[in-house]
């Protein structure tokens, strides 16, 4: 079995699997593999349910992760069972009626029906196994093999990605569609080689539709602006494949050859700290996959792997359970017991361009303080209305979170997807201008805000809060919108907000926390996991906190909300600010307002720090003493 590979997965990572070179994560893997290769050779069955939510999707990673896990069994241990095993399944999966949920939805039975994510995630599922077993096939295995990769996978591609018959995710720069299912034929006809004439043309194909994929990323300093969990699921299929390129043709692919990308494999640990994910959108959850390491190896990166150690030790449960094949692609790809090297360190502010995400740390890679904001834009895919909404982690817990979507149905993408709760401002940790948020199809730019003391982060969202439409008028709903974020470094975060109305109204300011709280008079004190975090709050004008409770969708118990409301009468010029306060002693915020702006207060035991903004939260030129 010293045959050449074309993918990725080159003979040193089949050395791997049978390496005495392991680490405490390597060790579980072999031991889960081996369980899960013996229980998977007795039972052929399928445990996806055919009721969730693009079922045959799950269907698709519940196979890949048995045709992995028996596969790489095989390799480690040569014996029979596991590779008929794998044979078997790779035959079911080439003799299902529909690869797609949408096409079995229409009842049609079509293999070029359609290509979608369950397309993309079977051809790679059919390279793997392809390159996996290259040199052991017959020339029977070879040919059923190869007819099914061209009946299902590189003609359906093919004929959808002809000019004028392709489909969305073609050469879309900013959707893990398009990774999935162009990196996934790519992946097939690398694999295939010269055993199918269409591959050449496939592949050419799929490197078109991928390049604005890593173009995007190099714009964006390798975030992604659908969230952390589909950088996950899209990067898996970008960095396979493109590793696949340069291990067939065996030189650099420059779409890797920018410190843009190469930045890539920090953007998920910034917005992970202490595996609390801190990121925006649908599914906001992250796990480190095996593909990491491969990426932290590419772009010389030792010092990533600790990290990403930490992280997977951190996770009580790893989610691999039919889902993929976690254990079998760490076995794959894991460097084994490595060097602690020193992470590199930075404090205060990193800032991801385009998707307009930032972070404010006191120190990394273990912030004692920590905080992600969203800035950018709504109109990207998987998205919410949370714009000016922030996640905040001290000592470790996430204090400050935000409700998500961790379940779709039919009205996750339907024309009525910001009805969802999950979705809507409401459920985001942001301002309610008499009772609304930001609108959909909405921008607001993340712009650096430094002062003596203090650094941090200021949003305008006056445009994004769309307008008033009534019988007399269609004018702008405020005036002015504005956020400030500022990080104090030994006392805390403060988030200031200014609110100019064209007519008297309320505001809201809202926070979600999974925290006991604990309430005072303008003052409480959030409880968790054995921290607390104290917050207390001043406006210019009569407010109040008031608690409530979430009800979202999935049935789950909800968050603790804690609202500062404007009190009395309506207002029509309100100014907010929120401290959260890292000190054992109290700390306290006070807010003077001026025609200009105003003067904030912060007093933390004998420490006293004052600053002024102008009325856009701008700072001002000339500074209090």
């Amino acid at each position: 079995m010293s045959e050449t590979k074309r993918l990725c997965f080159g003979p040193r990572h089949y050395h791997n699997l049978r390496s005495a070179k392991i680490s405490s994560i390597t060790r579980a893997c072999h031991r889960r593999l081996a369980d899960s290769a013996d229980r998977l050779v007795r039972d052929a069955r399928l445990y996806f349910d055919p009721y969730d939510h693009n079922a045959l999707l799950l269907r698709a990673r519940e196979v890949q992760g048995r045709i992995f896990t028996l596969l790489v069994r095989w390799y480690q241990t040569t014996e029979p069972r596991y590779r008929e095993a794998a044979f078997r399944d790779l035959r079911a999966l080439g003799a299902w009626e529909h690869w797609s949920w949408d096409a079995s939805r229409r009842k049609d039975a079509d293999p070029k029906a359609d290509f979608d994510l369950s397309y993309g995630e079977n051809c790679f599922t059919l390279a793997f196994a392809y390159d996996c077993l290259r040199g052991t096939l017959s020339d029977a295995e070879r040919n059923e093999l190869v007819s099914v990769a061209r009946r299902r996978g590189l003609d359906p591609f093919l004929f959808h990605t002809e000019k004028g018959n392709r489909l969305g995710w073609w050469g879309a720069p900013d959707t893990n569609w398009n990774a999935v299912c162009a990196g996934g034929a790519g992946m097939l006809a690398i694999a295939l080689g010269n055993d199918d004439p269409v591959a050449a043309e496939a592949l050419h194909r799929a490197e078109q539709s991928v390049g604005p994929f890593f173009a995007h990323l190099q714009s964006t300093h390798g975030a992604c602006p659908e969230g952390l969990a589909y950088w996950n699921y899209g990067m898996r299929y970008a960095t396979y494949f493109v590793l696949s390129l340069e291990a067939v043709r065996g030189r650099p692919h420059p779409w890797l050859e920018t410190p843009q990308v190469a930045a890539t494999v920090d953007f998920p640990l910034h917005f992970s700290p202490f595996a609390a994910t801190t990121g925006f959108g649908d599914i906001n959850t992250w796990v480190p996959l095996p593909f990491h390491y491969a990426l932290a190896g590419r772009f010389n990166r030792p010092d990533v792997v600790p990290q990403l150690d930490r992280q997977a030790n951190r996770i009580k449960r790893i989610p691999h359970k039919d889902h993929w094949a976690y254990d079998a692609e760490m076995l794959l790809l894991h460097p084994g017991a490595t060097k602690i090297l020193r992470p590199k360190l930075w404090t205060g502010r990193r800032h991801y361009p385009k998707v307009d995400w930032g972070v404010l740390a006191d120190r990394w890679p273990q912030p004692r303080l920590y905080a992600s904001i969203r800035g950018g834009s709504t109109a990207v895919p998987h998205s919410h209305l949370d714009l000016l909404s922030f996640h905040l982690v001290s000592e470790g817990r996430h204090f400050i979170d935000s409700c998500t979507i961790h379940e779709y149905l039919d009205t996750s993408f339907s024309e009525r997807r910001w009805e969802l709760f999950e979705t809507a401002p409401a459920a985001k940790n942001t301002l309610l201008v008499n009772g609304l948020g930001i609108t959909s199809n909405s921008m607001v730019n993340l712009e650096p805000l430094d002062l003596p003391g203090a650094t941090g982060f200021r949003m305008d969202a006056t445009q994004a809060m769309g307008r008033t439409v009534g019988r007399a008028s269609d004018r702008p709903a405020v005036e002015a919108c504005v956020r400030a974020f500022l990080h104090i470094p030994t006392i805390g975060l403060i988030v200031i907000d200014t609110v100019r109305l064209l007519h008297p109204g309320r505001v809201e300011a809202r926070f979600h926390t999974p925290a006991r709280i604990r309430r005072g008079r303008h003052r409480l004190t959030l409880s968790l996991g054995g921290r607390h975090l104290r917050v207390t709050f001043a406006s210019n004008v009569p407010a109040d906190v008031f608690l409530a409770h979430t009800a979202p969708t999935l049935p789950t118990e909800g968050q603790h909300v804690f609202r500062w409301c404007t009190l009395a009468r309506a207002h029509t010029q309100v100014l907010f600010a929120t401290l959260f306060s890292t000190t054992a002693g109290l700390a306290s915020i006070k807010l003077d307002q001026s025609t200009d702006g105003a003067v904030v207060s912060v007093l933390s035991g004998k420490r006293r720090i004052k600053f002024k903004l102008d009325a856009s939260l701008k700072p001002c030129a000339r500074q209090q003493p």
